[in-house]
């Protein structure tokens, strides 16, 4: 193994956290960015209600009202990089005990799945945002 943190063509996701001025980077919330590392690596607690919130919290303040904020782009190279790890196959739900009684149960969905469907809408997010000006309503 190097001294990079690169091996065998992938990287370490804690060494990505590390690397990361969380405090430097925007979030939808200023009490956030000490956090996220945190939220982070509880995607991969070994509680499936833990990885739960975890990913609800992701969701909620890296790309909050279709804003791309640039702590999502970090945010999102370690999720690609646990991608793999086999505890994101794990089925979660990410409603509250509030949401649950008013929309009623949600079917776990796999971590996964998930975390693959926000790096996707991250994406287009992202687009979206280089073709009008930080800010400006959607059309």
């Amino acid at each position: 193994m190097s001294d990079n943190s690169e091996y065998d063509g992938h990287v370490d996701p804690r060494d990505l956290l590390l690397r990361t001025d969380w405090n430097a980077v925007e979030h939808c919330c200023p009490d956030v960015a000490p956090a996220t590392p945190v939220l982070l690596l509880e995607l991969l607690d070994d509680d499936p209600g833990v990885q739960g919130w975890a990913f609800r919290a992701l969701v909620e303040a890296h790309t909050r009202q279709q804003v791309f904020y640039t702590a999502t782009a970090p945010a999102a190279r370690f999720v690609a990089a646990v991608l793999g790890d086999p505890r994101t196959l794990r089925p979660v739900t990410d409603r509250c005990a509030q949401e649950e009684v008013g929309l009623g149960p949600q079917t776990p969905f796999p971590l996964r799945a998930g975390l693959l469907a926000w790096l996707g809408d991250s994406v287009v997010e992202a687009l979206a945002q280089r073709e009008r000006p930080y800010g400006e309503a959607e059309p």
